[in-house]
């Protein structure tokens, strides 16, 4: 973890503040105008894996929102696999039985998530006419 002063006004915007301070945002202490933020430092923000109910899934970040990697793209399980393994397991030291969201701390994991997003293809959607 890393801790940072920054100016109490940047909380106003979390995902820039992320991007800035390239880590994923824990907590913030402020007094007055400053504010001590504790940052998790990840080498990407893109993704992470969402482990609820002992399942685990891949999660795409893109323009503040959060989407299931499987509902956009049809995903090489073997890549998807390896990847949540890493990420959990190595990066975390987490279980599959310990819910929560986990961000990559790797350059494993890097390279796995740009495997996966390289053997990835889109999902069709099916387009519904009126009448």
């Amino acid at each position: 973890m890393l801790r940072v002063s920054v100016d109490a006004g940047r909380l106003s915007d979390i995902p820039a503040l992320e991007q800035a301070l390239g880590g994923k945002f824990i907590q913030a202490e402020i007094s007055g105008d400053k504010a001590e933020v504790t940052i998790l430092p990840v080498p990407s923000l893109e993704f992470f894996v969402n482990v609820w109910s002992c399942r685990a899934e891949l999660y795409l970040v893109h323009g503040g929102n959060c989407t299931p990697a499987g509902e956009v793209l049809e995903l090489d399980a073997e890549a998807a696999q390896a990847l949540v393994d890493q990420v959990v397991y190595e990066d975390n030291d987490g279980a599959i039985n310990m819910s929560g969201m986990y961000y990559p701390t790797s350059q494993e994991s890097l390279a796995l998530f740009q495997r996966v997003m390289e053997t990835a293809t889109l999902k069709q959607r099916e387009v519904i006419a009126d009448g």
